[in-house]
């Protein structure tokens, strides 16, 4: 009897270590059934994180020519055709391949300056201006002013009042004014130039100069020197380049 009591306790020894084992076991098993699902949340966000990526940059590319992301993450559309050419890089058709009028010429140019245009009443003649291809209007405005120096004509731009009057008329009116020895704009506009001299005498270069430009469109001002020119941009920087080459200190009297 003894025998059998013993092993009995025994037994009951035996079973409350078993159940200690097997919940050791579980714990292990959920807590590794735990650490797994963590490290696979983990991997899966690894590798949607190159797609979300791409999926940005596929929408980044097809919206860049759209859309533009501030530091405030505020998206603004961009101007698109017309509007998102900078101003005075407009396409306009200059192209008038027959002797056309010259103020059918000034009424096309008006509409795409919308500028108010007026007239002197010696404003007449035809020209030819071959521009088979669309230009810019900065491009065109600069074939206009041309078109006009062959007729003798220029403008006088006063705010959004361009005024087409003869060249001789337009010396006296209100012309843009530059003052140097090294720089005038390349333009077949009418322009003023005041040009101090060094060495040489500005009397002196003015009749020099009446061969190659109108007397009527240069002033000697003797008190300082100097030469005011009004005339085209283009044959002010030829007087400029003449001027560069004689105005030296070996010329001096």
């Amino acid at each position: 009897m003894k025998r059998l009591t013993r092993k009995k306790k025994h037994n009951k020894g035996d079973n409350v270590n078993f159940e200690k084992i097997l919940q050791v076991i579980v714990a292990s098993f959920i807590f590794s059934f735990l650490d797994l699902s963590t490290v696979m949340g983990q991997e899966e966000a690894k590798l949607a994180e190159p797609e979300n990526q791409n999926n940005a940059q596929v929408l980044n590319s097809e919206n860049s020519a759209d859309l533009t992301t501030t530091d405030s993450a505020v998206v603004k559309l961009k101007p698109k055709g017309a509007d998102a050419v900078p101003e005075g890089r407009e396409l306009v058709n200059i192209d008038f391949p027959e002797l056309t009028d010259i103020k059918d010429i000034i009424k096309a140019v008006a509409l795409w300056t919308g500028k108010n245009v007026i007239l002197d009443r010696n404003v007449s003649g035809k020209v030819q201006i071959i521009s088979p291809q669309k230009v810019t209007k900065e491009e065109a405005y600069q074939a206009f002013l041309s078109a006009l120096n062959m007729l003798n004509l220029t403008t006088v731009e006063t705010g959004k009042v361009i005024k087409i009057m003869k060249v001789r008329s337009a010396v006296k009116g209100n012309l843009k004014t530059y003052m140097g020895t090294h720089y005038a704009p390349r333009t077949d506009e009418i322009i003023t130039q005041i040009i101090p001299l060094k060495y040489i005498d500005a009397k002196q270069v003015q009749r020099t100069l009446s061969r190659i430009v109108s007397t009527n469109s240069m002033i000697a001002y003797e008190p300082t020197n100097t030469l005011i020119v009004s005339e085209s941009g283009h044959k002010i920087r030829r007087i400029l380049d003449i001027l560069e080459l004689l105005d030296v200190q070996n010329q001096q009297s």
